[in-house]
């Protein structure tokens, strides 16, 4: 064990010696704060013309104010799925491949994620993982699937939900949940089957249909498309229709209520939503090209037009819209020791046993606390000098032997979201 570890040196003089014991696809709203001056709404614009899908899509971004557009942050896929965190812009860069590139457009890797079988059809992204759905089209019913990968991106592993509903497309993510929405598929064994579903974060708890296709709110033969959620509602988008929210927290299937409406010219085929603390942004499509955006509340009618973009004909809004997260908190509390689990002896003597820290040492924030030591001094031969180890109650413990040195004991633990970790350091002559 690490904790067992007797810290021994060669005949080097004068040579510092350290040894430590360690005891969703198709508009995602983005509001940014990294990368561009303020917090700022991002959007995919695609173009009808080009000859080339692969090629045909860029991003877009404004001020949340709606002023200051800037056009070709990126060159993505033809209605790819977008989405953001505080840093950095996820999209599709081919059919099976995702890309990243800060919000400035700047150091873009359109091979930050690869390995994918299949077409990648909704993306979304957390403080430690990035989510994707693929399916092959709606007429074949084999490798469909919902997929994470770590932050640091790299290759494609085998699939977290293997099994959905049907085709999982556009998917978002909150605190504990992944959602998705599964579109229809056609001339399979599992024809029309079509729903949102939710998971646990690792997959875990799948429920296939949370939402069912029109959840009582009447969408007549639409189909949903987009997903966006924000605290306990979840809004669905209906491809060549309404938007409708649903109030989480009931039993499954929730009910679902229209949020902005085709009939009142509220919104034109929202490929792509996201949400911050206050409003849900969309894309509508031509006639109306346009980011739109409506209070979560409900509280004021919606403002299709919100930001004007494309050119009203073949570039226009088709694609991903996201909203990055706040800002991580100022830390008020810093971390300290629970308990005061961690017990720096005074002084320190040679051929003599300190106790460094009681049994399941934790700070106040549940952070396992674990204690280092280092030296400078003469090595002398194959000599063990100190050793930090746990005894039978769980207790670290330090073990002086014979050789006087300068020791430096280090306790320390990770930090907790924007709070730091604990840190202690205290210097011994024995």
């Amino acid at each position: 064990m690490a904790f067992d570890r007797a810290i021994r040196g060669t005949a080097l003089s004068k040579r510092l010696a350290r040894l430590t014991s360690v005891v969703g696809l198709a508009l995602t709203i983005v509001l940014a704060t990294s990368g561009v001056a303020q917090a700022s709404v991002f959007w995919v614009l695609s173009d009808a013309s080009a000859g080339d899908p692969a090629t045909a899509g860029s991003v877009s971004s404004a001020t949340a104010a709606g002023g200051s557009i800037r056009n070709n942050l990126a060159t993505v896929t033809d209605e790819s799925p977008l989405a953001v965190d505080r840093e950095h812009m996820y999209y599709r860069s081919s059919d099976t491949s995702i890309g990243r590139a800060d919000l400035d457009g700047a150091n873009a890797n359109n091979n930050f994620i690869t390995g994918m079988t299949n077409k990648v059809r909704g993306i979304a992204v957390n403080d430690s993982h990035v989510y994707w759905t693929q399916y092959v089209d709606l007429s074949t019913e084999t490798d469909r699937a919902v997929f994470r990968l770590g932050l640091a991106g790299g290759v494609a592993g085998a699939a977290l939900i293997s099994d959905p509903y049907s085709a999982p497309s556009r998917i978002a993510v909150d605190g504990t949940y992944i959602y998705w929405v599964n579109e229809p598929l056609s001339n399979t064994g599992i024809d029309g089957r079509e729903s949102v579903s939710r998971a646990r974060l690792d997959g875990s708890d799948k429920i296939d249909i949370y939402v069912d296709p029109w959840g009582g709110a009447g969408q007549g033969g639409q189909t949903m498309y987009s997903i966006a959620v924000a605290g306990n509602r979840l809004f669905i988008g209906y491809f060549g229709g309404n938007i409708t929210v649903s109030t989480m927290g009931g039993p499954a299937p929730l009910a679902s209520a229209n949020f902005a409406t085709l009939e009142a010219s509220q919104v034109v085929n929202a490929l792509g939503m996201g949400a911050d603390s206050t409003h849900l942004y969309y894309s509508n499509e031509s006639p109306l090209s346009s980011i739109g955006r409506a209070r979560l509340d409900g509280s004021a009618p919606p403002e299709p037009s919100f930001i004007p973009t494309g050119n009203g004909s073949n570039i226009r809004p088709w694609g991903g819209v996201a909203v990055e997260p706040p800002p991580l908190p100022v830390p008020t509390t810093a971390q300290t020791p629970a308990n005061n689990c961690v017990t720096a002896p005074k002084k320190i003597s040679t051929n003599r046993t300190y106790r460094l820290m009681k049994a399941k040492c934790k700070t106040n924030l549940g952070k396992s606390i674990k204690a280092s030591g280092s030296y400078r001094g003469t090595i002398r031969g194959d000599m063990a000098y100190f050793r930090i180890y746990k005894n039978r109650k769980g207790e670290t413990m330090l073990k002086m032997y014979g050789t006087p040195i300068k020791l430096r004991l280090k306790w320390a633990s990770a930090a907790s979201g924007s709070t730091p970790g604990y840190r202690k350091i205290k210097n011994y002559r024995t």
